[in-house]
């Protein structure tokens, strides 16, 4: 608050000019002073924690999803097998990944699929084969999100990967 204090203004009229200049210096002391508010120069050990804490999550979410690659593993599932709420889910997937936790299971499926796919002629598979393998049921719902993600139809990578 010192450092206002010479920058108050003087109940006598001054000069347009010195008005001026006082202006700015005050405005110069009000931004010095707040930025040093905001300057903390250590991390909150807190934050780091809870930061910490969300990525675990994430981490354990992922290695869960990828261990069950061949069920459509759901949000409640996740929260249960994580023993979190639903919306701690939700936070930690926002923070961590910038997505939800149903739009991340989804690209996760869909990359899954995409995979095998190109593998999948070789083997004698289709598109269905592969959609149900990764848990996708709604076939027309499934080329949708698939074209949406990656530009080209399921069938279209399955054609390609048989070449």
């Amino acid at each position: 608050m010192h450092a206002l204090d010479g920058l108050l203004p003087l109940s006598e009229p001054q000069p347009a000019a010195r008005r001026d200049a006082d202006l700015q210096a005050m405005e110069g002391a009000v931004l010095s002073l707040l930025l040093d508010l905001l300057d903390t120069s250590e991390v909150d050990t807190a934050m780091r924690h809870s930061l910490a804490r969300r990525q675990k999550v994430v981490t354990q979410a992922h290695a869960y999803v990828l261990a069950h690659p061949d069920q459509a593993v759901t949000v409640p599932e996740l929260c249960e097998r994580l023993h979190v709420s639903r919306r701690t889910l939700q936070y930690c997937f926002e923070e961590v990944m910038g997505l939800s936790p149903i739009q991340y299971l989804r690209a996760i499926r869909l990359n899954g699929a995409r995979r095998h796919l190109r593998e999948a002629a070789l083997q004698g598979q289709g598109v269905q084969d592969v959609a149900a393998r990764w848990g996708f049921w709604h076939l027309s719902q499934f080329a949708l999100d698939y074209r949406k993600l990656f530009g080209e139809s399921p069938s279209e990578t399955l054609n390609r990967g048989a070449h």
